[in-house]
């Protein structure tokens, strides 16, 4: 396979080509202060033609680094996309050649959480933060009660 690219003609006998490669991290073309995306892309999958469409079945793997959402230091996430399919009518292809990149990129992109936590989730510095939390009230349901419940006299 040549960067992203899948060549129908190859799978118009029935041909399944497989998919294993490493990417860099560059076509993800992420440019934001708090986020790097710079690890390899582990991508994984198979093509085949179906009818008259591409088929296409991949996931992917890779890291992110964000800041912690608690000490605001870097935190290293990784990213999986559960496995996606990709059906693309052959009539859209029209040179035979099918650039999966920005199906990817998409996919990896809609996996990065909005906040994240380092140690796992367990920041050694959210004790420093629970002073300025509230207490929650035992047997009461708080987010009922915080916010109101605007059909409570329906």
């Amino acid at each position: 396979m040549t960067d992203f690219k899948i060549f129908t003609e190859r799978l118009k006998d029935g041909t399944i080509q497989e998919v294993s490669e490493e990417y860099s991290a560059d076509f993800l073309d992420v440019s934001e202060d708090e986020l790097c995306l710079s690890h390899l892309v582990q991508v994984t999958g198979m093509a085949y033609i179906a009818d008259q469409d591409l088929i296409m079945s991949l996931e992917a793997k890779t890291k992110a680094t964000l800041p912690c959402r608690v000490c605001n230091k870097d935190c290293a996430i990784h990213l999986e996309t559960p496995r996606f399919t990709l059906c693309v009518p052959l009539s859209e292809i029209g040179t035979g050649v099918f650039d999966f990149s920005k199906d990817l990129r998409e996919a990896i992109l809609l996996e990065i959480p909005v906040f994240a936590e380092c140690e796992n989730g367990n920041c050694p510095e959210r004790g420093e933060l629970e002073r300025y939390l509230k207490k929650p009230v035992e047997g009461k349901n708080s987010s009922t009660e915080t916010c109101g419940n605007a059909f409570a006299g329906l």
